[in-house]
């Protein structure tokens, strides 16, 4: 049930919260005065947790059509046999090209 946690709003409420309105990850980092790695690990566990849908809720964090293919080209081909999708080798597949945090981020929306 919503009543186990009945503290004040957890931090991935708040950032849940300002990217529900639209903010880009940059805005949310400024806001919350943390840092962008962390804002896209609470949008990791929000969308874990199915408490977002990336793909109604956090559409306009979704990279551009061009790097998202190629980034998640790159995860799915390090795909693991229980399925997680590390981001060192498909960041090597690109060679460097994208941060980790745009990785993690194309990685949410697979």
């Amino acid at each position: 049930g919503h009543n186990e946690r009945k503290q004040k709003v957890s931090t991935f409420e708040e950032t849940k919260a300002l990217a529900l309105a639209g903010k880009t990850i940059s805005d949310m980092a400024k806001e919350r005065k943390l840092t962008e790695g962390t804002i896209v690990s609470h949008l990791e566990r929000l969308v874990e947790e199915r408490s977002v849908d990336p793909h109604t809720d956090l559409a306009h964090l979704m990279p551009n059509v061009e790097d998202m293919a190629k980034m998640q080209g790159a995860l799915v081909r390090v795909r693991t046999e229980d399925g997680t999708m590390p981001l060192s080798p498909a960041r090597d597949i690109l060679q460097n090209r994208y941060t980790f945090e745009e990785l993690r981020l194309a990685r949410l929306f697979l």
